[in-house]
């Protein structure tokens, strides 16, 4: 079984219905839809989207942009965006992992890999193909619940890991 078939699995035995489900880590959060969406307004805050199944299009303005289980999107800053479900239904729902991300873990990365001075010129939203380290390591931080004793001290390592991985690619100027 690949790494995002596996994420799809670990997702689908938390949610139960359709909809968003909080998890034991404030920061991770679990959706789950079985059927496409209508444009919805929300803010995003600056998180890392994982889709294990289905698709999705975000929109800000008249900027939208796709993405699936092959590519991942990620907002570096609060935004008002619409968004909706293209791809889903009960046979194969969409399966969705966000990852909010930590600014002061993220602050502290940029300082231990050199404390770069951010571009103010570069998107804030943008879809980048799949990562296998990145969809390893959500792997790792989702299956956490599964057993909840471990969250408290493996959760911050692995989501460090995560940010240091989207701080170091090609994304990294972004952040």
């Amino acid at each position: 079984m690949d790494r995002i078939t596996e994420l799809a699995a670990v997702i689908d035995r938390h949610v139960t219905g359709s909809g968003i489900c909080m998890t034991a880590m404030p920061q991770v959060s679990l959706i789950r839809a079985d059927q496409p969406s209508t444009p919805t307004p929300a803010v995003y805050e600056a998180s890392l989207c994982l889709i294990a199944q289905g698709s999705k299009r975000v929109s800000i303005g008249d900027h939208s942009v796709v993405y699936d289980a092959a590519h991942y999107l990620l907002v570096s800053v609060d935004l008002p965006l619409v968004g909706h479900v293209i791809d889903a239904s009960p046979d194969r729902p969409y399966l969705c992992c966000k990852i909010d991300l930590d600014p002061a873990m993220l602050s502290d990365l940029m300082v231990a890999e050199g404390g770069a001075v951010p571009h103010t010129d570069l998107p804030v939203i943008g879809v980048y193909p799949g990562d296998p380290d990145l969809i390893d390591a959500a792997c790792r931080l989702v299956g956490l619940l599964a057993r909840p004793e471990t969250i408290r001290v493996l959760a911050p390592l692995i989501e460090r890991e995560i940010l240091y991985r989207l701080l170091t690619g090609p994304h990294g100027p972004m952040l």
